[in-house]
């Protein structure tokens, strides 16, 4: 069964931003990052942490799923 990868904000900033996201603004310790798509706009908000627990990187995975194919997050995401 797979499990979730124990992930750091940069790793998912890299990975985002291959999917066109790009970083908006930076607040406190979040780091908000959004694209355009068809005249949407799309937002995803990650805590800028060296490593983030398993319960905030679902809670990601999640949101990302809105915006992005489950097979390309979930490859990402969880490990085999």
């Amino acid at each position: 069964m797979p499990k979730l990868r124990i992930i750091t904000a940069k790793e998912l900033v890299t990975f985002f931003e291959k999917q066109g996201f790009f970083i908006e603004r930076q607040k406190g310790s979040h780091i908000i990052l959004s694209r355009i798509i068809g005249g949407s706009s799309q937002h995803l908000v990650i805590p800028n942490h060296n490593e983030l627990d398993r319960g905030m990187t679902h809670g990601i995975f999640k949101q990302a799923k809105e915006y992005l194919s489950e097979k390309e997050v979930k490859e990402f995401f969880y490990t085999d």
